[in-house]
């Protein structure tokens, strides 16, 4: 009732001797239904957030291990390229670069980077390996060189607090970060696609400290152009220590790729284009990166963030829409059925009942080939045996007049030699009876 005074549960001796978790249990009675609720979800919200950053921290930690100046203070970076920014020490990866899928593992999947060649072929064997390593808050992508050491020299994550999607990429040696004990930098301010910003130089070497690829201002039209399926879908911005220094345009069509261009868009400066979703026919993707070599983006800047894209152009596909592409086009190669992916490919069943049809095909056509070529001889054959009965009496009667001819010509001949012989022969004869008898007059004498 309104007037009636309300009394306390305990007395306030037995409140004193209450212990913390007991009066908190009482006044947790006192609440209503809504609140009590209230209280559990924020409980439970609490910890399962401290818990996610203790495994986030965990996942971290183990995908960036070996990552560090110390560990590279004197390492070879035999994996990378020389380029216009430096030698492989700025570029850490090959200037062109066929990512291939490999097999996943249940905690990361990964890319092998093959160095490729201008005919978009491969030209030795990997020279690294990408892993994405799993993470309650965020994935961590990281690049190992496949040399004797095989440590880790870069690094991705995902930024949080970001309007839209927005990644940093980081050197694990640390060059270029003013906080390196390991090496001392010397910056130095240049002018990179019309930017001038500062940067630090190592002799011919450029070193950035970290990179961010960020939708920033283009979230909204990245939004509107995805909305409607349009060919180029989204934008993103590419700084290096903070200054803006390209954009890269992504395509989400069946041609998927991304192309990253100078500020004013004049220039292009590395592209990355999916070439390949049944790779040695394993339904794997293949990825091709290529990177001019008076561009002004470290090699490894187009290779990482293709490399994001392709895992999100993988969790994008799910498996009954993989084998439905693979349905469509069995023979891989980005749709190009007729361009195998390595020199022994075997036969898919369709590709043997349509190697079979077309075998079948091939032996109608060449028994009804033969069947007409026959049939055409045949035919030219009687048209001959007819000209030559027609033709046969001509050429009795002109065999009859040349023997005719002949044996009057040689019966000419004859005469017109007994018409020379005879002559001479009667003058021979008497000659020698002439000398016969001058002789016997003589013998007489």
């Amino acid at each position: 009732m309104a007037g009636t005074k309300q009394e306390p549960l305990l007395d306030t001796g037995e409140e004193k001797n209450l212990t913390c978790k007991q009066k908190y249990k009482a006044k947790f009675k006192e609440l209503t239904c809504k609140k009590k609720t209230a209280v559990v979800c924020g409980c439970s919200f609490c910890v399962c957030f401290v818990i996610a950053w203790i495994i986030q921290g965990i996942m971290f930690y183990y995908a960036t291990l070996g990552c560090g100046p110390r560990m590279l203070a004197k390492y070879n970076y035999v994996g990378g390229e020389p380029g216009e920014l430096g030698t492989s020490k700025t570029n850490l990866v090959p200037r062109i670069s066929l990512i291939t899928e490999k097999t996943p593992r249940w905690f990361s999947r990964g890319f092998d980077d093959i160095p490729s060649n201008e005919n978009s072929g491969p030209a030795g064997s990997a020279t690294g390996v990408w892993n994405m390593y799993w993470g309650p808050i965020f994935r961590t992508f990281v690049y190992q060189d496949n040399s004797q050491k095989s440590e880790a020299t870069i690094y991705a994550r995902r930024n949080l607090l970001r309007i839209g999607s927005s990644y940093s990429i980081f050197r694990c040696d640390e060059m270029g970060s003013s906080m390196n004990t390991q090496h001392t930098c010397k910056f130095e301010r240049k002018t990179v696609n019309g930017n001038e910003q500062k940067i630090c130089v190592d002799k011919h070497e450029h070193y950035f400290d970290r990179v961010i690829i960020s939708e920033g201002s283009f979230w909204l039209r990245n939004r509107f152009r995805a909305f409607w399926h349009m060919n180029q879908g989204s934008s993103f911005k590419v700084y290096m220590d903070g200054t803006l220094v390209a954009i890269a345009e992504e395509v989400l069509t069946d041609t998927q790729s991304i192309t990253f261009r100078s500020e004013s868009g004049d220039k292009v400066l590395a592209s990355g284009l999916l070439i390949d979703r049944n790779y040695h026919n394993e339904q794997k993707d293949e990825w091709l990166v290529k990177t001019p070599v008076d561009s002004s983006l470290p090699f490894y800047v187009p290779t990482a963030t293709t490399l994001i894209m392709a895992f999100d152009a993988i969790a994008r596909q799910t498996k009954t829409e993989r084998k439905a592409y693979m349905n469509k086009h069995p023979g891989g190669n980005g749709g190009n059925p007729g361009n195998p992916n390595f020199l022994e490919v075997p036969l898919s069943p369709v590709n043997e009942t349509a190697f079979e049809m077309d075998a079948q095909q091939l032996d109608n056509a060449a028994s009804h080939s033969l069947q007409e070529g026959s049939s055409y001889a045949q035919k030219e054959s009687v048209k001959a045996v007819e000209n030559l009965k027609n033709t046969a009496p001509e050429v009795a009667q002109d065999s009859v007049k040349i023997t005719d001819d002949l044996k009057s010509k040689a019966l000419l001949g004859g005469k017109e030699i007994n018409n020379v012989m005879v002559p001479t022969v009667e003058k021979v004869l008497r000659k020698a009876e002439t000398d016969e008898e001058a002789g016997q007059k003589e013998e007489h004498i």
